[in-house]
């Protein structure tokens, strides 16, 4: 179904930026590489996980720093 697909989507790109949050990657990165509109992808991302997708990156950076430490 389109919600099973969406919810699909949803955690493939949570799990694109966590296998690529060292590189030095931009939301117009992101959308391009799944074939959609940046702006759809940021407000849909929003709406998903209630925060933007720069800053689920810079947690995502934090928490493997702190993982580090």
């Amino acid at each position: 179904t389109r919600k099973e697909s969406s919810a699909a989507s949803d955690v493939y790109k949570r799990q694109y930026l966590l296998n690529n949050y060292t590189d030095d990657i931009k939301v117009s990165d992101i959308s391009d590489h799944m074939f959609v509109n940046r702006s759809h992808l940021s407000r849909v991302f929003k709406s998903y996980y209630n925060t933007t997708i720069q800053n689920a990156l810079q947690q995502i950076r934090i928490n493997a720093a702190a993982n580090l430490l």
